[in-house]
């Protein structure tokens, strides 16, 4: 993690290892019949993963596709986890 605000959105961005991957070949805003996982696994090398997951995770709303190398249902799991713990 580089540790970037949530707000250089760009910044980590242009990192991302999604940048350069193919649409056509991995598609990070799959279809509810489609798998996750090659995009997640994309995710998983990924420099700025955990910026993502931070980005998506800050807009508190319910935003399609994978981030941060985590599913839209994971992610909705994470925050009621969260709103649990507070």
């Amino acid at each position: 993690m580089r540790g970037f605000s949530v707000y250089d959105r760009g910044a980590w961005m242009a990192l991302a290892a999604c940048a350069d991957t193919d649409p056509e070949v991995v598609t990070f805003f799959p279809s509810r019949e489609e798998d996750t996982t090659p995009a997640k696994m994309v995710c998983a090398e990924c420099q700025v993963r955990c910026d993502c997951l931070d980005y998506v995770m800050s807009l508190n709303a319910r935003t399609p596709g994978v981030w941060g190398g985590t599913s839209e249902k994971q992610r909705r799991e994470m925050r009621v986890q969260r709103r649990l713990a507070a």
